[in-house]
């Protein structure tokens, strides 16, 4: 299967869309704000930055959870288009 090729803004998007869609906490947040480069056989970026935050930090293992379930679904569908 071949990969789609987008923006490191829009990958960021994706991934963030993916975590509210399935994050059931309102008074907190579970999101990406950055990405780098890599150069693994299976990918070419990886987060270099996440962002948990709100009234308290109770959820932040609930959030690396659902962050590796949304990363193992977008690997294998989106690799990055680095500016040069």
């Amino acid at each position: 299967m071949s990969k789609a090729l987008i923006t490191e803004q829009s990958l960021i998007a994706v991934i963030n869309l993916a975590l509210r869609h399935d994050w059931p906490h309102k008074d907190c947040h579970c999101e990406v704000s950055a990405l780098r480069k890599v150069n693994y056989p299976e990918r070419n970026w990886e987060i270099e930055r996440t962002s948990m935050g709100g009234a308290n930090l109770l959820h932040t293992e609930e959030c690396e959870r659902l962050l590796d379930r949304v990363l193992n679904e977008l690997v294998g569908k989106y690799d990055v288009r680095w500016a040069t």
